[in-house]
């Protein structure tokens, strides 16, 4: 059992879709989404984002809570090649305005419901360019500029992406800060995916001849919402 041809995260998906096609990847609120759809809507999202100005090796902070939409903002940021800052959505603004400035983050994906607090956190951080925003109305007028999710996602896909090693960076997850500053950790593609093949390997995923199902209830916008994107894009290869 061996990936290590993958080089990023971005190439896991597209190499999932050509050796296994369409197949539902997700359940969420009783609705079916598809590993298809995942990447159509990151596609579409890479698009957005790189009109915005996003780059490789720029920095975006993902705070957003469980949907299926959360995937495809992976797979957008990964597609541009730049670093995510995921973070859980119950973090206050003050500590939300410490990873913003300690990261230099360019911009921030969030949900309606923590838009205030993200303005908040923004105030003195002129390197965050742009806000996405999903399910609400964003104000046009507000600097950083703010932009509905809904919107981006109706540009047309992307059909290439910049290349990326497995040295690149993919992740910087902030620790909890209990004795003293969050510190960042950083990840690189070529760790996320070793550690789903290991998860696969562990659990024998690779060996099963019936469809697998897990319940899940951690939180998306963080490690584990990326081992699972991970897991559920290499299975197809690895089987």
């Amino acid at each position: 059992m061996n990936s290590s041809y993958i080089q990023n995260l971005a190439a896991l998906v597209e190499e999932s879709l050509q050796t296994k096609g369409e197949y539902t990847a997700l359940k969420f609120n009783d609705t079916p989404h598809s590993n298809a759809e995942t990447a159509s809507n990151g596609r579409r999202l890479q698009t957005a984002f790189s009109q915005l100005g996003l780059q490789k090796e720029d920095i975006v902070l993902v705070c957003m809570v469980n949907d299926p939409i959360v995937h495809s903002v992976f797979l957008a940021g990964f597609r541009t090649g730049a670093a995510l800052v995921p973070v859980v959505s119950q973090l206050i603004a003050s500590e939300l305005e410490y990873i913003i400035q300690h990261t230099t983050s360019k911009a921030v994906i969030t949900d309606i419901e923590k838009i205030d607090a993200m303005r908040q956190a923004v105030r003195n951080a002129p390197h965050v360019k742009w806000i996405a925003v999903r399910g609400g109305v964003t104000d046009e007028s507000k600097t950083p500029r703010e932009y509905r999710l809904e919107e981006l996602i109706e540009h047309p896909e992307s059909t290439e992406f910049p290349e990326q090693t497995r040295e690149d960076t993919a992740l910087i997850l902030y620790t909890c800060g209990s004795t003293g500053k969050p510190k960042g950790v950083m990840l690189t593609h070529g760790n996320l995916l070793a550690s789903g093949e290991t998860l696969i390997d562990a659990a024998e995923l690779h060996l099963r001849d019936h469809p697998m199902r897990s319940i899940t209830t951690l939180p998306m916008a963080h490690i584990f919402g990326i081992s699972l994107m991970t897991v559920e894009f290499l299975i197809p290869i690895l089987t």
